[in-house]
């Protein structure tokens, strides 16, 4: 996926599935949950050289985020209503009353980086 300057993506691993995370810059950037000493790991420079041999295969977050505008509310509602019933933890990202964070604004950084398994 790709969103902004950065670049997402779970990879199955020889010990699991790992959440990998890169910069479109030059300098090597990014995060990979997977348990290797080098760095950047190899999962890293995958994805970087993934991107550059075909970005048309990523998923393009901005673009998705931009066509949902044109969407009927009625639509959308519907959608969320799907994203609930199969991922019941999202209602704290829409506000459900008792899931909240504790303290959103100082956590809202540290639970992205819970998310892709970079703590």
């Amino acid at each position: 996926m790709r969103f902004g300057k950065q670049l997402f993506a779970r990879d199955q691993g020889n010990y699991g599935d790992y959440r990998t995370r890169t910069t479109l810059a030059k300098k090597v950037t990014g995060d990979c949950s997977c348990p290797s000493d080098w760095w950047p790991c190899k999962h890293v420079h995958a994805l970087r050289e993934t991107w550059k041999i075909s970005p048309q295969s990523f998923f393009d977050l901005d673009q998705f985020l931009a066509e949902l505008f044109d969407q009927p509310k009625a639509k959308l509602v519907e959608a969320i209503g799907q994203i609930v019933r199969k991922s019941p933890e999202c209602r704290q990202v829409l506000g459900v009353r008792g899931f909240e964070d504790e303290d959103e604004d100082e956590n809202e950084n540290e639970n992205e980086e819970e998310y892709w398994g970079y703590r």
